[in-house]
Parts: C-alpha cells; structure tokens; sequence
C-alpha cells in the first residue's frame, strides 16, 4: 500500500523535519528511483516535490515542520540525534556503471526482525531504463529491497544486481566495512 504525498512548502525542504522516520521512495531523474531514510539520509525535497511512502500502522500522519524549509537545495550532512541514540550499523553500496549507478543500503540492528518492515525497510523499485545498473538486498523470501534493516544475528546479506549493458562496473561501499566480505557465488570465491 503506498501513497504518493508531498512537499508542501514552495520551498526546499529537509527530509529529516518531517515528523516521520519510515523510508520513502523518490523519483531519480526520469527513469530511476531512490529510497531515502529520514534517519540516515541529508536530503532536500525539491519545492512540490512528490514522494511515495508505506505509513506504518502507529502513524497517523505526516508533519511537515516549517523549520524544514529552506531557500537553497542543501541540507548539512549531519547524524541526527535519533540515529546516534540507535545502536545500528549503516553499510551504504553503490553499482556504478558507464556513468550511472544505484544504491542500495544494510542496515545492521538488532530490533530489526529481519522480515520486511515498512517502518525500517524499502522496497526496490527497478528502473525503467533498461540500461541501467541496478543494486539491491535480498531476503530467503526474494524480496528485493533497496533499504534492509536486518537482525545482527545471521552474518549475511544476500546481493543482487541487473546489469543492462556490457562493460565495467564498480561496487563501493561506505561506512565502516569492519570485517565484511564479498563472496561471489558464480566465481565461488
């Protein structure tokens, strides 16, 4: 169940002063999308700008503070202070390919459940371009996310990727890798 709703404002504004904290989906140029976290991500919503988002059930609705306006497209990229009270561990990925490239997140923390949750996870929305590189986490379910808030307890995040076009591609990560491992199940190594 999504809903498409807005930036009120005929100004830019800061994701981070809704009073919302469940992820939403944005439109990415014309063909992509992008999920974005209130609690992870500095971002500003253009004037109008539309977004999609799955409200969970304790949410009665979506505050737009006016301390959230700005004249100019860029929010500081600083931690909220929901985000340092939380004991959570950000992986952010990115697949770049010829010029494009996609995101996708891990989030490692342990009152996740490991099952979607619309008030943690985002679901992967693929872009309409063919051609380009597509990121996401999977669950034993198959569901493709493009954020995922799991448990600590099982180690392991399955990747997977649609690739449009030949050529060379890099993943990247940020964040504290600590003691990750890529494992490629086609090479086995």
């Amino acid at each position: 169940n999504w809903n498409l709703i807005g930036n009120p404002y005929l100004a830019f504004y800061d994701i981070r002063k809704m009073n919302y904290t469940a992820p939403i989906i944005i439109r990415d140029g014309y063909y992509d999308y992008m999920a974005l976290s209130p609690i992870d991500d500095a971002y500003a919503l253009h004037p109008l700008e539309a977004f999609f988002v799955q409200v969970p059930d304790q949410t009665e609705s979506i505050e737009f503070s006016q301390t959230g306006q700005s004249t100019v497209p860029y929010v500081p990229e600083t931690r909220s202070a929901l985000r340092a009270s939380m004991n959570r561990q950000v992986f952010n990925l990115r697949l770049t390919q010829e010029g494009k490239s996609d995101r996708s997140r891990v989030v490692l923390n342990p009152e996740a459940k490991g099952d979607y949750e619309v008030a943690r996870d985002a679901a992967k929305w693929m872009s309409e371009e063919i051609s380009s590189p597509q990121l996401y986490t999977l669950d034993n379910k198959g569901t493709k996310y493009a954020i995922n808030e799991l448990p600590t307890t099982t180690g392991i995040v399955p990747l997977g990727i649609r690739v449009g076009t030949d050529g060379l591609m890099t993943l990247a990560l940020t964040g504290d890798p600590g003691s990750l491992r890529l494992y490629d199940k086609e090479l086995k190594r």
